[in-house]
């Protein structure tokens, strides 16, 4: 996955470079991470497999979705 971004953390820990010639990158860890002012969810959502995306985001929420919009949703 790659993503252009400007994040704001509150600190970084570690900086760690990898990688050799064009392939070369930096892994960064940071805390508390604000991610969602930097990304937008359509950036990200092609990354991951659909059912993937629908279990972290939760069956309740899922279905309130699917309400408000007009769907019925019965349980088999």
């Amino acid at each position: 996955m790659s993503i252009d971004a400007t994040i704001k953390a509150k600190r970084i820990n570690e900086i760690s470079p990898y990688g050799d010639g064009y392939n070369r990158r930096i892994e960064i860890d940071v805390e508390d991470l604000e991610i969602a002012e930097a990304v937008k969810a359509d950036e990200i959502v092609s990354e991951y497999d659909v059912d993937d995306l629908l279990d972290a985001i939760g069956e309740s929420d899922v279905i309130n979705w699917l309400e408000g919009n007009g769907y019925t949703v019965e349980k088999d």
